[in-house]
């Protein structure tokens, strides 16, 4: 990490740091609490540790001032880059897209690199790494989609389908904060997940901030934190694990939903801490559409890409140099056609053997709708009708 950030900053910043990185009797513990104990980490900037060290690159060897200031510059890099990452973290894409003009290119870039935009994508970054994890969104339908209960023996089934309709693991467990009517029943709850086999490697809280108050969420996070402590493998005083873990290596993802409004979110925040091994994200949103909706009017399932926020958020920013508002315009389409249909009113056609000026019956929204359905599954020359009228749309859009 130290190299990364000398060789981005400075050239001779990077240069230095691979002749310390080679002097085999450099002894990082002394130099670091030299330049500690003088206070110069906290005064000078990088720049500053950048234009000392110019003066001193031409001696020979490594010397204790150049020492000093290649790492407490190097080190200030690392620190800086982790802190706006984590704050990074933080931003939903809104604010992002207001301070679009003001933020470095490089920061964009960063922010986009990450993941705000796909509860599944942020899901297997953080499974990936295990550990404990708070997401912060907005209360929607999707989410309320999540939390649905079915009682019976198609409870599990009806579970999984959700699942994948969202786009989540099949093997990811979810449960609502507020069901739980004692702490005692909540932590037995995570006790069990914790020393259970390993089916179902993750979990998902939910906390609704309208319903359960910060200080709930608090004991929620507290008992996550000692239960994942007790899987952890036991260390020795170096560092290096002397047992292995008990269990298979658990993530646990809170995820804290307050309404879209302005006033709400800021009445409802949840702070932020990033200890006890917490990390924080901003999220915009959940969960979308089912692909298959896209696949019945004619398009593929890649056109559900098209939809993320995403990827319409970087174009904002400059981040891509032109979009295709074709697949876009199919991953739009089945709603597009659910608005068609109930807004205009079609007559059966007239059946064999009747007059074409006879009374005719009005279709109902359903049978328009599918009316529509088959007319743009018909293909022309080897294309649906969907996508070439979405071709001839993206056209004149371009012209």
């Amino acid at each position: 990490d130290g190299r990364a950030s000398a060789a981005s900053h400075d050239e001779a910043l990077g240069a230095a740091w691979d002749r310390l990185v080679d002097e085999q009797d450099f002894d990082w513990p002394a130099h670091l609490r030299t330049a500690s104990a003088r206070g110069e980490g906290s005064s000078a900037s990088a720049s500053d540790w950048a234009d000392e060290l110019a003066g001193a690159s031409g001696e020979e060897g490594v010397g204790e001032e150049e020492a000093v200031a290649v790492a407490v510059a190097a080190l200030r890099h690392v620190l800086e880059r982790e802190a706006c990452e984590r704050l990074l973290q933080l931003a939903p894409p809104e604010t992002i897209l207001a301070a679009r003009h003001e933020l470095p290119r490089s920061l964009l870039r960063a922010y986009f690199e990450q993941e705000h935009f796909s509860l599944p994508r942020l899901l297997e970054r953080l499974c990936a790494s295990g550990g404990l994890h708070a997401v912060h969104t907005r209360t929607t339908p999707a989410v309320q989609r999540l939390l649905e209960r079915q009682a019976g023996s198609e409870a599990s089934a009806a579970q999984a389908a959700r699942l994948a309709e969202l786009g989540l693991p099949p093997d990811l467990a979810v449960a609502r904060l507020a069901t739980f009517g004692t702490e005692e029943a909540f932590r037995e709850a995570v006790r069990a997940w914790v020393g259970a086999p390993g089916e179902q490697p993750c979990l998902l809280l939910v906390a609704d901030l309208t319903v359960v108050t910060s200080e709930r969420v608090t004991f929620a996070r507290i008992v996550a934190e000692e239960s994942l402590r007790q899987s952890e493998p036991i260390r020795s005083d170096s560092g290096d694990p002397i047992e292995p873990p008990r269990r298979a290596r658990r993530t646990l993802v809170l995820l804290i939903h307050s309404p879209p409004s302005r006033a709400a979110a800021q009445a409802l925040q949840y702070p932020a801490l990033f200890h006890a091994g917490w990390s924080h994200w901003a999220l915009d949103g959940v969960g979308a559409l089912p692909d298959g909706d896209v696949a019945a009017a004619g398009g593929s399932a890649a056109c559900a890409d098209a939809r993320d926020a995403r990827e319409w958020c970087a174009l904002a920013c400059g981040l891509r140099a032109q979009w295709d508002v074709a697949p876009c315009l199919l991953g739009c389409m089945p709603t597009a056609i659910r608005v068609a249909a109930s807004r205009i009113r079609v007559r059966a056609p007239a059946a064999a053997g009747e007059s074409e000026g006879g009374a005719q019956r009005e279709l109902s929204a359903g049978e328009r709708q599918a009316l529509l359905l088959r007319v743009m599954r018909q293909r022309l020359r080897g294309s649906s009708v969907c996508e070439l009228v979405c071709a001839r749309f993206a056209r004149e859009w371009d012209s």
